[in-house]
């Protein structure tokens, strides 16, 4: 019983250790990208890091991971995370201009601005997860995260409620946010997005084997 708490004990402070540590490589390859430049590299390259984690290759270099990462997708990281967040502040602008407007046809287009937008954060979710996962073209990086949010609601949802719980952490214990801020928020949501991925998958492999079987 004892060995078994010791090594439970072990483990998390193993986790802890990993999650720290590529919260700093994150900071530190942001900053080298002056922020604007490396913001969506480090990022991309802290995916790569979490996906290996979550499919069972924890002992692979997390350096060696992400800085090779980094590197491969820095330019397309790029463009696909400008066009992000470019997409969500054109939808904020539309919901507080349509907010400030009071006739019926301003409601039903505010309306639909705040369903684009729950679409919006839905796809948020798993842009990166699908840009570390699979190797396709960028158009079809948009069309299959798209796709893939819609056929999975529920990972989506697990992913956003948990960012917005560790959020509320945050603000409560600052001191772990130089730890946990980025690392702690994207092992969350590799672990529900892989997930969803393994389901589509499987389902694929199904529909395959049926259309061989007939």
């Amino acid at each position: 019983m004892g060995k078994t708490y010791a090594n439970k004990l072990y483990q998390l402070c193993e986790w802890i250790l990993r999650l720290a540590y590529l919260n700093l490589l994150w900071v530190l390859f942001t900053l080298s990208g002056l922020i604007l430049f490396g913001l969506f590299p480090a990022t991309t390259a802290a995916f790569a890091v979490t996906r290996k984690w979550v499919n069972g290759e924890q002992d692979s270099s997390v350096f060696r991971t992400f800085v090779s990462s980094f590197k491969m997708e820095f330019w397309k990281s790029q463009v696909l995370g400008f066009l992000f967040v470019c997409t969500g502040f054109v939808l904020y602008l539309y919901v507080v201009f349509f907010n400030s407007q009071s006739s019926i046809i301003s409601t039903g287009l505010k309306t639909f601005t705040i369903i684009l937008s729950v679409v919006y954060l839905m796809t948020l979710v798993f842009i990166f997860p699908v840009f570390v996962h699979y190797k396709m073209s960028f158009y079809e990086y948009i069309k299959n995260t798209l796709f893939v949010s819609m056929l999975n609601p529920i990972a989506s949802i697990f992913s956003l409620s948990g960012l917005l719980l560790m959020g509320v952490i945050m603000v409560k214990f600052p001191g772990l946010i130089p730890f946990f801020s980025i690392s702690g928020p994207v092992l969350w949501i590799t672990i529900n997005t892989q997930k969803a991925f393994k389901k589509i998958e499987a389902k694929r492999v199904n529909v395959e084997s049926t259309v061989l079987s007939d």
